[in-house]
């Protein structure tokens, strides 16, 4: 799950989800995101300065993609292969398939990458300044979407025709598309707006089953 506020430095493991024990505690680098890497076993976290962390049982491995801050990594599997993908600042995209090496992309922008994802046949990532970039070959080429959205973007999620993305001061955009063989075409946005003093929106999700969206926002201050 991606930090929204940075907060870290601290790693935390469960076998079921309600007792948790420190893993990596007192680390001096924040840390911000966590994936699960099924090809080698281990847990992977990002954080800023380009940390990497990788560990697997009681041992633990730390290096340094670069210098810029990760915001977000995304694991996921799909043509009997296992894919990484990690997005931060400045643009930086970092993509990693199986055990190969990690290479970065080229994103196509210079603001803040906050989210990726990977939904059906799309990758999705979001960031400053209403950026919407998405892939259709599992992270390694990037295009923007033109949505006319200026805000900052700190989740999205993919179900269907529909793009849900959420961010700075209560956005709430949902955009209709349609796929075709070059790529997402843009048909529609919808933008909700909810009174209240809820600073800002930081994730989206779906019930495929019961049609249902869940947004969640970071605290008022």
């Amino acid at each position: 799950f991606p930090s929204h506020d940075r907060c870290g430095g601290e790693w935390l493991t469960s076998s079921d989800g309600v007792t948790f024990t420190r893993r990596l505690n007192n680390f001096t680098i924040k840390l911000t995101s966590v994936a699960f890497n099924k090809t080698t076993s281990e847990f992977v976290a990002v954080g800023s300065n380009g940390v990497l962390v990788k560990s697997r049982s009681t041992a633990r491995n730390v290096s340094s993609l670069g210098t810029r801050d990760f915001n977000c990594i995304t694991s996921f599997e799909a043509n009997t292969a296992s894919y990484l993908v990690a997005v931060g600042d400045g643009g930086v995209i970092y993509r990693k398939v199986n055990e190969d090496a990690w290479i970065e992309c080229t994103s196509g922008v210079t603001t803040d990458i906050n989210f990726v994802g990977k939904f059906d046949n799309w990758v999705v990532a979001v960031g400053d300044a209403g950026v919407v970039l998405y892939s259709n070959d599992n992270g390694y080429t990037w295009r923007k979407v033109t949505t006319g959205i200026t805000t900052n973007l700190f989740g999205a999620h993919v179900s269907g025709p529909k793009l849900i993305v959420v961010g700075e001061d209560m956005l709430l955009a949902t955009m209709t598309f349609n796929e075709t063989s070059s790529g997402i075409n843009l048909l529609s946005r919808v933008s909700s707006d909810f009174a209240g003093s809820i600073p800002d929106y930081s994730g989206a999700t779906h019930n495929d089953d019961t049609g249902e969206y869940g947004i969640t926002s970071t605290p008022v201050s």
